[in-house]
């Protein structure tokens, strides 16, 4: 899944039917864990955290649908700015 797959899944966990949301829900998981795998292997360019990139636009739509308790690798990472020291290679 790519950035624009995983907006499309944020608009299906929004207005989808229950059967859209379900298969929306786990394939953004899976997009967490990509980008998760993608950010700890240095696999990323910086420029994904630009604030007007594709991917910054999928994370905030994604945080304003997602449950405040829903914890993973990817949402603590951003949760505390870590992609800025991902940007200075000191991740």
């Amino acid at each position: 899944m790519n950035v624009e797959e995983a907006l499309i899944s944020c608009k299906q966990l929004k207005d989808g039917s229950n059967v859209e949301k379900q298969s929306a829900r786990e394939r953004l998981n899976m997009f967490e864990q990509y980008v998760m795998d993608q950010i700890n292997n240095y696999a990323v360019s910086p420029d994904i955290f630009l604030e007007k990139s594709s991917f910054m636009n999928w994370w905030k739509d994604f945080q304003e649908i997602i449950e405040t308790s829903h914890d993973s690798p990817l949402r603590g990472f951003m949760k505390i700015c870590r992609y800025r020291q991902y940007e200075k290679g000191k991740f």
